[in-house]
């Protein structure tokens, strides 16, 4: 299988290592492996798997800036972290906190990703005791407009 994607992936990583070390250094431990399974981009601790369709989609900075993001995902060790926690959610909250780190230190990011600066400097376990508490009260709304919420309430009690 031929990869046209594979030189940019590897233009953003020289990218990295050339404007941000730190983060350069990193990405190089890691394998680019091209997968549809995701997406967008993600990471297992030791490689970036990345879809080709979103890579073609994004500018290079926001290339570079995706590559940066699943870097800080192991940097944070987010997937040592994570215990027992919802998967979504703990990767919600990983994101907040991630690009919150990422649009300060002036990296481009693609439009649509998840940044409130309500988490700045909040911990990911912190971000996400929010979220998930978000999306709790957000089924308990939707239960209520159902007319569901009594009912399932009495059941469990």
């Amino acid at each position: 299988m031929t990869n046209n994607i594979m030189p940019e992936m590897t233009k953003a990583r020289t990218e990295l290592v050339l404007r941000y070390p730190f983060f350069g250094k990193l990405a190089l431990g890691l394998e680019l492996i091209e997968s549809d399974q995701f997406d967008t981009m993600a990471v297992d601790g030791q490689r970036i798997y990345y879809n080709k369709d979103f890579v073609k989609k994004i500018t290079h900075k926001e290339t570079v800036g995706v590559i940066a993001h699943e870097v800080l995902h192991v940097v944070f060790k987010h997937h040592l972290r994570r215990n027992n926690r919802d998967k979504y959610f703990w990767n919600v909250a990983g994101d907040y906190v991630i690009n919150d780190v990422l649009f300060e230190d002036g990296f481009v990011l693609p439009e649509g990703g998840l940044y409130d600066s309500k988490y700045s400097g909040w911990s990911t376990e912190k971000v996400y005791d929010d979220v998930y508490k978000q999306k709790d009260q957000q089924r308990k709304k939707e239960l209520e407009d159902q007319g569901q919420w009594k009912t399932l309430w009495e059941e469990a009690n």
